[in-house]
């Protein structure tokens, strides 16, 4: 597997336009460097977010912004070779030096109400990939719905993920499918049993096609207050 070490640090200023409206100016500085020698990547990110609060418990986002990104390192690609009337398989490998300019934005949509919350999100980014990725733009979207009672709550979530490689031009998109449901119950003061099913589908994995995935957990859980989890 290849490892990677980084982090990344955030710095925002919001301004409150108006009792339901505020505007935000948010910059981030990321930076990953990869086992193996399969590089680096380090991102500079500016965005603008402009948030309002409706009546009837509606809430809604949008940001806008850009991404300057920078990978470096050196890439390996599978190659095969004809000799002798025999084909070789082996790998070419190639220094490469990336700078990109990516546009980034994502909106949101929240409803509350006394038992139940309900909301969806989707846009574009960019994150510092995994090493096999690399740098990628990410595309997502996703939406959740819970309900909640004194002792009890239900929750729904599904989504659509997609990563596609800017640190070079042969890596292919990978992407993930997903949809998960969860229920909690309080047994007692601070003590909530919970049970989680997901079901997922990869794409992108290069020979090994595409898969599905189904996972089920149960457990219990410890909280300093008696309510049960949400999903997320």
């Amino acid at each position: 597997a290849i490892n990677s070490v980084g982090g990344s640090g955030t710095a925002s200023v919001v301004y409150r336009m108006t009792g339901k409206t505020s505007i935000a100016g948010t910059y981030s500085h990321t930076y990953y460097q990869y086992g193996k020698d399969s590089g680096q990547s380090s991102l500079d990110g500016g965005s603008v977010t402009l948030s309002h609060n409706f009546t009837d418990h509606w809430q809604a986002s949008a940001t806008a912004g850009v991404t300057r990104s920078h990978a470096s390192g050196v890439i390996t690609v599978p190659v095969s070779i004809i000799v002798g009337g025999q084909t070789v398989n082996g790998y070419a490998t190639g220094p490469y030096d990336q700078v990109s300019l990516v546009p980034s934005f994502q909106g949101g949509l929240t409803h509350y109400l006394r038992h139940s919350e309900f909301s969806v999100s989707g846009g574009q980014g960019v994150q510092p990939g995994n090493g096999v990725f690399l740098t990628s733009r990410s595309q997502f979207l996703n939406g959740t719905y819970c309900y909640s009672t004194r002792r009890s709550n239900i929750s729904f979530g599904g989504g659509y993920f997609r990563l596609t490689s800017i640190a070079n031009s042969v890596s292919q998109a990978y992407s993930t499918g997903n949809f998960s449901a969860s229920y909690s119950y309080v047994l007692r003061r601070h003590l909530s049993a919970d049970f989680r099913y997901d079901l997922i589908s990869y794409s992108g994995f290069g020979s090994y096609g595409k898969f599905t995935e189904n996972r089920f957990t149960a457990g219990l859980s410890l909280s300093s207050k008696s309510i049960p989890l949400t999903l997320f």
